[in-house]
């Protein structure tokens, strides 16, 4: 396991949330269009942490992504909102995504406080904190 893996597992499952609008990743050039929901997904790595001891110690490798969410101002906050619940039902808390090889841990999915942006747009932030487990060969 390594971090490109963990965040193609991540991005995966958020490029699967086909009710929210446009979906953008981290790094991706989009000028967002005049009324229009769209959400971005940003990977952040923290540090790694040493699990065993031995010559082949696990590492915790472990991070967030952060979705932010924006709606145009002026249309209310129940879609704002009924996004956010749609991307924590996608990144349920204690569960986990991936495959029988290489799993990637949903720590905990939250939502933070609302952001007023743009002179157009209102966002808000959901957090998933995430680990994984990787060996030296």
């Amino acid at each position: 396991m390594d971090l490109s893996t963990v965040r193609d597992i991540l991005l995966e499952r958020f490029n699967q949330l086909t009710t929210i609008g446009v979906l953008i990743s981290d790094n991706e050039s989009y000028n967002p269009q005049a009324r229009t929901p769209y959400a971005r997904f940003t990977f952040t790595p923290v540090e790694t942490s040493i699990e065993t001891i031995g010559s082949k110690p696990w590492q915790r490798l472990q991070g967030f992504a952060t979705i932010q969410l924006f709606e145009p101002k002026g249309v209310g906050a129940t879609s704002l909102f009924a996004n956010a619940d749609e991307v924590l039902s996608h990144f349920p808390s204690a569960s986990h995504l991936g495959t029988e090889l290489d799993f990637v841990h949903i720590e905990k999915s939250f939502g933070s406080s609302t952001i007023e942006t743009a002179p157009a747009y209102t966002q808000l932030n959901v957090i998933v904190r995430w680990y994984a487990f990787k060996r030296d060969a």
